[in-house]
């Protein structure tokens, strides 16, 4: 694990999550096009906005195109402000990196990251911890064409959730899969075994979606 990583998941219980009567709005009457945070599958809120209402549920599209139903007890108004500590997409790469933000004008936020770098950025290149209200996770999640191409990486989440994925046990909101990307990425491999005659039954570590 990443220095930024491993400060990002020990510090965000502490500056980032926040008591759930300040971001949970209560009662909310959401209306069609309103900006908000909304949990992904991983656990994480992301920016988006509301598309369609249900009794319980709204229908997210997230900035990076993805969509998905959320329950509106995950739903919550965007309290992105200076001050406030995100996980930003450095230099709008693949790997959020820990940071506060600065300054802000409208949807521009100037942010310093854990190593004293700033750099202008956007909402949309942003997530953040919110207190996770246990309902289940996003339906019906539809992944941007930004996603990578191959398996649906929703579809194997959603299946680990139910404890079949890769025979890990179910998952609940208060374990959520950290780190997933959800926005371009292009993994970097690392060097290749010099010794490449792999053969059927060999042991072998082998990368994620996750990067683990």
């Amino acid at each position: 694990m990443e220095f930024y990583e491993w400060f990002g998941d020990k510090s965000a219980s502490q500056a980032d999550s926040r008591p759930q009567a300040d971001s949970a709005d209560p009662g909310t009457s959401w209306k069609i096009g309103d900006r908000v945070l909304a949990s992904w599958l991983d656990g994480y809120f992301y920016p988006g906005r509301v598309r369609q209402l249900k009794e319980q549920s709204c229908e997210i599209a997230y900035d990076d195109g993805d969509t998905a139903w959320v329950d509106k007890a995950n739903v919550r108004r965007p309290d992105i402000e200076p001050g406030s500590k995100v996980f930003c997409r450095y230099k709008a790469g693949p790997m959020f990196m820990v940071c506060i933000v600065k300054q802000q004008i409208g949807e521009k936020i100037h942010v310093e990251y854990v190593s004293g770098e700033r750099e202008w950025t956007t909402i949309s290149m942003v997530r953040v911890r919110r207190p996770i209200s246990d309902v289940g996770p996003p339906a019906e999640v539809h992944l941007g064409s930004a996603f990578p191409a191959g398996p649906d990486p929703a579809q194997l989440i959603i299946d680990g959730m139910r404890g079949s994925m890769r025979g890990v046990g179910a998952m609940t909101a208060a374990e959520p899969m950290m780190g997933l990307p959800r926005a371009p990425f292009f993994p970097d491999v690392g060097n290749t075994v010099a010794d490449s005659n792999w053969r059927a039954g060999d042991r072998v570590l082998g990368r994620w979606l996750d990067f683990y």
